[in-house]
């Protein structure tokens, strides 16, 4: 079939389907990615797998002004699911399994090079695939690290999940941490579920100064503790009392809790690049990103259902 074509923004002034007026900023203007013409949100609610042949790409003029240019970076890939009208969703939505199967992002291979000399991925990330390279060298580096920064092998032989993470924190006085990463699971056959993307974000005060990225690994020793992420519960990081001593720094003694279930059992051990000294009173917490999940898998997956092995 042939390819549509943008709808330019200023020819209308209605949806296509519903013929609501437009009105900044309650009403917006939404494009199909599929038929390229303008609707509501309400007509374009659905986010789908659209064949690379049929999906319409956007204007060299075009220019996103909602969000931040890296959420957006592969808008126009069609391994993402894209937003498509009713009409098209109907068209497009038994395609799903086959192109989920073809082209969805979890199903693409990632080559991993360990060369120290290749510039590091950012600390705040928006792609799953990004973050499971970031947790594949972080594993690779914490495992082959001499002395007492090495995690014992016994230790990941009991874990029942991994977090990684790689956070920012920066401040004086008063400091804010924000973060991405992952977290996966142990399986009943002791193999390792699917991925799940997750967040940190959170603020301390103390005598403190400085910046630092710190990389970051939660082993999870308890079923309790995997428990936890499963759930959309806030899932927050215990009090720290750590000193960073150059340009590579360790600290150990974070708790994994939620709500007021009590505390469920991690070990933490961290690698710092930066300088920041000083104790502080840290309040971080934890949440999945479903958008950043249903962006890698090509559909919306709960939390429960990767880590349960279930994907």
């Amino acid at each position: 079939m042939r390819r549509a074509i943008w709808q330019d923004d200023e020819s209308t002034s209605y949806c296509t389907k519903c013929k609501v007026e437009f009105k900044y900023p309650t009403v917006l203007k939404h494009h199909c990615r599929r038929c390229g013409l303008i609707y509501c949100a309400d007509c374009t609610s659905s986010k789908l797998l659209v064949p690379a042949d049929e999906l319409v790409p956007r204007p060299p003029n075009w220019i996103q002004t909602k969000l931040p240019n890296d959420f957006n970076l592969d808008e126009d890939n069609f391994r993402i699911p894209q937003r498509v009208c009713d009409q098209c969703s109907h068209i497009v939505r038994n395609l799903q399994g086959e192109l989920r199967t073809s082209v969805a992002k979890y199903n693409q291979e990632t080559y991993i090079d360990y060369n120290p000399s290749i510039p590091a991925l950012p600390a705040v990330n928006f792609k799953l695939e990004n973050e499971l390279m970031k947790a594949t060298v972080m594993l690779h580096n914490f495992r082959h690290t001499n002395g007492e920064e090495k995690i014992p092998r016994e230790l990941l032989e009991i874990a029942q999940g991994v977090v990684f993470l790689t956070v920012l924190k920066a401040g004086f006085m008063f400091t804010g941490r924000y973060g991405t990463g992952l977290v996966v699971a142990k399986l009943p056959d002791g193999t390792w579920s699917a991925p799940s993307a997750v967040m940190l974000s959170g603020v301390g005060w103390g005598l403190q100064i400085g910046a630092e990225v710190t990389d970051v690994m939660l082993i999870l020793s308890s079923e309790s503790a995997v428990e936890t992420f499963k759930s959309r519960a806030q899932i927050s990081v215990g009090a720290e009392l750590g000193v960073s001593v150059g340009p590579i720094g360790r600290a150990i003694g974070s708790d994994v809790t939620a709500g007021n279930k009590g505390a469920a059992h991690a070990f933490s051990y961290a690698h710092s690049k930066g300088l920041f000294f000083g104790a502080s009173l840290e309040a971080s917490g934890i949440a999945s990103r479903p958008d950043v999940n249903t962006a890698f898998y090509g559909e919306k997956v709960s939390v429960s259902s990767l880590l349960s092995g279930e994907y």
